[in-house]
């Protein structure tokens, strides 16, 4: 189970905590710090973790990539620092995987804190020949209306549990045409898996809080660097060499 920590704000603390009550599957957690995160490293003195430490920082896509191949288990479960999990969000999502063998990764709910949809997926849509759009499903829809277990086209790993041998076959999440922090990483791969034969699943039996900063507290250049990689992520999947997944999508996701 892999916490990555990249803002290393006072979310960490809680994000750990709610893991730590959860844990009982067997589960290895291992949290890996990006920069020099004194703040987060003396959260973690209270929970048994294997540390990984990046004193120089890396991005979200270089800790994915080091957990695959490092980690030992089947599955390779990925929590942000900033979501709260309940204590029985892990198996769903783990029966979901071993129900469906064409799903690469199974996502929990992730609810705000009006119990409003935060994250349920993702549809890519083209708007011209050299344009996309990454268009947020159910994006502010009560929880009520989302039930049972729901395909998606792309999908932010805020919560999520991967099968590692699919993820290995797929590939990995890429480091270069991502910077740092590395944001949309994730959802490019999650495409990458649905253009391999594979799709995303959002399990709505599982679901978890998304935490918002303190008012002031977010970092106006991580805000500038995912607004980029956003770009960077429409400009890949608008190209004419992804035509092939566009026919996939359109099949699949009318």
């Amino acid at each position: 189970m892999l916490v990555p920590v990249i803002h290393g704000h006072r979310l960490s603390s809680l994000c750990l905590a709610a893991l730590a009550k959860s844990l009982g599957w067997g589960c290895e957690l291992v949290v890996a710090l990006s920069g020099k995160k004194a703040s987060s490293r003396s959260q973690m003195e209270y929970i048994a973790c294997k540390l990984l430490e990046n004193p120089h920082g890396t991005s979200l896509p270089a800790i994915l990539n080091q957990a695959l191949l490092e980690g030992r288990g089947e599955y390779l479960a990925v929590v942000r620092e900033d979501v709260l999990v309940r204590p029985d969000w892990l198996p769903p999502l783990l029966a979901a995987l071993k129900e469906d063998p064409e799903a690469a990764v199974a996502s929990s709910l992730v609810l705000d804190a009006r119990g409003e949809v935060y994250h349920a997926g993702d549809q890519l849509r083209r708007a011209s020949e050299d344009d996309a759009q990454l268009v947020p499903l159910r994006g502010g829809e009560k929880a009520a209306s989302f039930r049972g277990t729901e395909r998606v086209p792309a999908l932010a790993l805020h919560c999520a549990l991967l099968r590692r041998d699919l993820a290995l076959e797929i590939g990995s999440f890429d480091e270069e045409g991502y910077p740092y922090p590395g944001t949309y990483a994730d959802v490019d791969w999650t495409l990458m898996a649905c253009l391999a034969g594979y799709h995303s699943l959002v399990i709505g039996a599982s679901r978890v809080l998304h935490l918002d900063p303190e008012p002031g507290r977010e970092d106006r250049s991580w805000d500038e660097a995912s607004k980029r990689n956003l770009r960077l992520l429409l400009k890949r999947w608008a190209s004419a060499e992804a035509e092939p997944l566009r026919a996939i999508l359109e099949e699949a996701f009318p």
